[in-house]
């Protein structure tokens, strides 16, 4: 997969991910609450989110995965590494003993669709030391995304960034830090971690305050040569590349209940997909169908199986 003139790897051994796992608390809420008012709302579950669907996704289709960020000693950190650890997931860190795992408070509508609110803990808190601690081996996909880079570490991650070679495939996600950017977060942050991304993975709305458009073929434009992921819900995904559209994939139809999680889970799989020896345009549907079937039940950490896709796959 080149991007940039440099030889990439086209299918990665491992996949890695270098920012933090928070907890997820997933209420149902039939509305949002008014300034100063308040709101009943129906607890649904608590459950690891962000990187980890990514990686649960991909351990689930069979590729190794590891967890090089942080976590902490209680409660919450506790849960990461019990979840992670139910997967298959390595884990490269011991827990940070001062303070415990923050977390998102996930409210999902009627319709599915998710508003979140965060509280960062110990997984935001990385030194130079933390970081470094992971040493990528060839052959690695490395995944990144733009809260990682609004954490209090996130200078000392991008600088990490810059510093691994071609050898190693960085997928960067800019998620909602792009659209809502916290004071005083510079902008050239995001900036650098494209520049170093070999893929590029956001939705349409992502993609408008990035790209100033969320059409395909302009997006494509704006980020050539890169290998992006356009993520349209349940209009699908594109596949762009050196300033083209190289595919669409159209998602199955299915009963949404709760979308969060669902674009980790589409970069999971297709992650997953590029290390099984798919080309990219194949790993794309792979993982449409995977985000899809995943929004079917609550919660992050939702991805299919192997065998629920290939159904999917067969009828299609």
């Amino acid at each position: 997969m080149d991007s940039s003139g440099a030889s990439h790897v086209l299918q990665p051994r491992r996949l890695v991910s270098i920012g933090g796992i928070p907890v997820d608390i997933v209420v149902r809420a039939n509305g949002m609450p008014l300034h100063g008012g308040d709101l009943r709302v129906t607890p649904v579950v608590d459950r690891p989110g962000g990187p980890f669907s990514v990686l649960s996704t991909a351990a689930r289709l069979g590729m190794p995965a590891l967890y090089a960020g942080g976590y902490g000693s209680g409660v919450r950190g506790t849960q990461v590494r019990s979840h992670l650890a139910a997967e298959g997931i390595d884990v490269l860190r011991t827990a940070t003993t001062d303070a415990d795992t923050g977390f998102s408070l996930v409210m999902v509508d009627n319709a599915g669709e998710r508003t979140c609110v965060s509280a960062p803990g110990a997984e935001a808190l990385q030194t130079w030391a933390d970081i470094t601690t992971y040493v990528p081996s060839p052959g690695d996909a490395v995944h990144v995304t733009g809260y990682d880079l609004a954490d209090p570490a996130g200078d000392l991650l991008l600088e990490r960034l810059k510093d691994f070679g071609s050898d190693v495939l960085v997928f960067f996600d800019p998620g909602p830090m792009s659209i809502s950017v916290p004071p005083g977060f510079p902008w050239s942050s995001l900036e650098a971690a494209m520049q170093r991304a070999d893929v590029i993975t956001l939705n349409r709305t992502e993609a408008l305050s990035l790209a100033g458009s969320s059409e395909p073929e302009e997006v494509a434009r704006e980020f050539a040569p890169k290998w992006v992921i356009l993520r349209e819900g349940a209009n699908g995904a594109w596949l762009l590349h050196n300033g083209a559209v190289v595919a669409h994939a159209q998602p199955p139809i299915v009963d949404v209940r709760d979308t969060t999680g669902a674009g980790d889970t589409h970069t999971g799989a297709f992650i997953a997909g590029l290390s099984e020896g798919l080309q990219p345009r194949a790993a794309l549907h792979l993982a449409t169908v995977a985000a899809a079937l995943s929004v079917r039940a609550d919660g992050p950490g939702t991805g299919p199986t192997r065998a629920e896709i290939s159904a999917v796959l067969a009828r299609r």
